[in-house]
């Protein structure tokens, strides 16, 4: 099997994007320097509540019905918005790939109902300007660490190969990890992220 694409070079120790753990795959930094080229893009941030817990229905009163954002929603925006702010993200402007591990804190939670406020949470930080720029979202539980989420941003026009690796014996948390297409596709590709100052 390839060695997984390597975000920037990493001389001795690596971390997992994908999954946090020890295993070498995706390393890299969070943060993309401003840079406006599409190159892919790591970023970390507070995982969100689920998304049962972001909105209420008002009421009924007047003037006030349909459904509002909770108060447990707004203080996670501000404090995502706060987290990818700092890490000063890329702006793509065109269709994208998300692939994203997230920390599993309640065993009997739903991975799918994380997934629509970390897209949307993409759209308010300018990471691209709408959620239908995502051609193709890849989530995984991974194992908890510290309440965060760890995010791959890729331009969908790039050819990419994808594994998932489980983290645990019996699959309940894991990650997707990148793989290149060649030992000299993986010198390139870390080669010119590190040119381009992404990290």
């Amino acid at each position: 099997m390839n060695a997984p694409i390597r975000l920037t070079r990493v001389r001795r120790s690596r971390k997992s994007v994908s999954t946090g753990a020890t295993e070498t795959a995706l390393s890299g930094r969070a943060g993309g320097g401003g840079i406006t080229s599409p190159s892919p893009l790591i970023l970390e941030l507070p995982t969100p509540p689920s998304i049962n817990e972001c909105f209420g229905e008002h009421g009924g009163g007047k003037g006030k019905r349909g459904r509002h954002e909770t108060r447990v929603y707004l203080d996670w925006q501000g404090h995502a918005l706060w987290r990818l702010k700092a890490q000063k993200p890329t702006r793509f402007d065109c269709p994208v790939l998300v692939f994203g591990s997230v920390d599993r804190m309640n065993g009997n939670a739903d991975i799918d109902n994380r997934i629509k406020p970390i897209l949307d949470i993409l759209t308010k930080a300018g990471v691209y300007a709408d959620d239908k720029l995502v051609t193709a979202p890849a989530f995984a539980w991974a194992p908890t660490r510290n309440a965060m989420t760890r995010l791959l941003i890729v331009p969908a026009n790039q050819s990419v190969r994808v594994i998932f690796h489980p983290a645990t014996e019996n699959g309940a948390t894991g990650g997707w990890f990148l793989e290149p297409h060649s030992q000299q596709e993986e010198i390139a590709y870390g080669d010119r992220l590190e040119d381009a100052a992404a990290c």
